[in-house]
């Protein structure tokens, strides 16, 4: 049931997005963006599922120029589209390079190659259509699932922001390789500038205490790792017991929490926590209302995010929340 919400949520979220480009209400917070930062990033969002299929990945960032003026979600919104789709159509033990280049002055070119199932030529000329899919045989392969959505909001974005997504592939069983190209800009003089989640000193990351609880066990593996990675110590579990027997053997100076959990709600546990150990905390829930974030903010939550949640977005609103904090 939970992965089926969340399945769904992602839908209405890809739904969303395809009425804002076609209504032509898509907004772009556009400012100097590293794309090999963002490249970064959306690979290690992707990483567990890389070494699930046990897959070859070679990456050459060797464009010299790599800064553009770009949203910087937006655009890690597109290449994780991409790896995600070159993972799903490449059978495990295959390969994916991903590499920039400057082929042009002043553009940069970010190519997505797999040794996947590849496309046929009539796909290629609808591939970027809406509710467009792949023959249902490599679909059942692959386990491809989703509404078509994906590709052409990727195509719609890039073309937002003055870019160019282009695909190519030498038929079935040959691969395939997409191609985003961008105008650059200036490299910016000071602190570099990639994601905003990263805007961060990165001390306020090393050491610092979350108790993570999530009973979802993908999810909860995944951003875990995630989080470790990025510096923070984390505890993960799986319940509110769990979360009960964690805090009263060590100090966390965060809560990270689901709403719905099996024995108890996220509200309870934060004031529960918090009466004991005086903690703070952040809400994950599948809802967003204006009264589901009114709840979560009485019971003293100081972030309220709306699944599915990725560790930029998570690590953002951690940020956040320890500032309000010191």
């Amino acid at each position: 049931m939970r992965r089926n919400l969340d399945l769904e949520t992602h839908f209405i979220d890809d739904l969303l997005d395809l009425t804002r480009v076609t209504s032509g209400k898509l907004e772009l917070h556009r400012e100097t963006t590293d794309v090999h930062l963002c490249l970064r990033q959306a690979i290690e969002i992707c990483q567990l599922e890389i070494d699930a299929k046990k897959l070859q990945l070679a990456i050459e960032l060797d464009a010299p120029r790599h800064f553009v003026d770009a949203d910087a979600s937006r655009l890690q919104q597109i290449f994780w589209n991409l790896i995600k789709n070159a993972v799903k159509f490449t059978p495990a033990g295959g390969r994916i390079a991903i590499e920039t280049r400057s082929d042009e002055p002043s553009r940069l070119s970010v190519k997505f190659h797999d040794t996947g199932v590849g496309i046929d030529s009539w796909e290629l000329s609808h591939l970027f259509e809406p509710f467009f899919q792949v023959q249902p045989s490599l679909k059942q392969r692959t386990g491809g699932g989703g509404l078509g959505l994906g590709l052409a909001i990727c195509k719609a974005i890039t073309e937002a922001h003055g870019g160019r997504l282009t695909a190519n592939s030498a038929g079935l069983g040959k691969g395939a390789t997409f191609r985003f190209e961008l105008a650059t800009v200036a490299e910016p003089h000071g602190e570099l500038r990639g994601l905003p989640t990263n805007a961060a000193a990165p001390e306020r990351r090393e050491g610092l205490r979350l108790l993570f609880v999530e009973d979802h066990d993908d999810t909860r593996e995944v951003l875990a790792r995630l989080l470790s990675r990025r510096g923070y110590c984390v505890e993960a579990a799986r319940n509110a017991q769990e979360a009960r027997s964690l805090s009263s053997r060590k100090t966390f100076d965060l809560l990270v929490s689901d709403i719905a959990l099996p024995d108890a709600t996220g509200c309870e546990l934060l004031k529960e926590l918090g009466a004991k150990h005086r903690l703070s905390g952040i809400a994950m829930s599948g809802f967003g209302s204006d009264a589901d974030v009114a709840q979560s903010r009485a019971a003293g939550f100081l972030e309220h995010l709306v699944k599915p949640i990725d560790a930029p977005a998570l690590d953002a609103a951690i940020q956040r929340a320890v500032g309000n904090l010191t």
